[in-house]
């Protein structure tokens, strides 16, 4: 399965951080949590400034998105659960 998560930071220091999230993955416990859960991280999207004017003044937000690859196997159950429509055909 690829997941995308958006990632929005606010306010002060968020340009900082968004920056410092393309290198996410080889920190710890980051690097931990993804090895431990045997989760790709694939790669970073570029940075997009949405900094906006309030009605006090400028709050500053920027957003990314994290792709990642998790390799998983999902029952027929949860499947059903979720909503997906699940048909198997015999074509032999």
């Amino acid at each position: 399965m690829e997941f995308i998560l958006s990632v929005n930071i606010l306010n002060e220091g968020a340009d900082t951080a968004i920056m410092r999230l393309h290198n996410a993955n080889f920190r710890q416990p980051v690097s931990e949590f993804l090895y431990r859960n045997e989760i790709a991280w694939r790669n970073v999207s570029t940075c997009r400034n949405l900094t906006g004017i309030l009605q006090a003044g400028i709050q500053p937000r920027w957003q990314a998105d994290i792709h990642l690859f998790i390799e998983q196997t999902i029952s027929y159950e949860l499947l059903r659960a979720a909503g997906f429509d699940v048909q198997f055909t015999n074509d032999g």
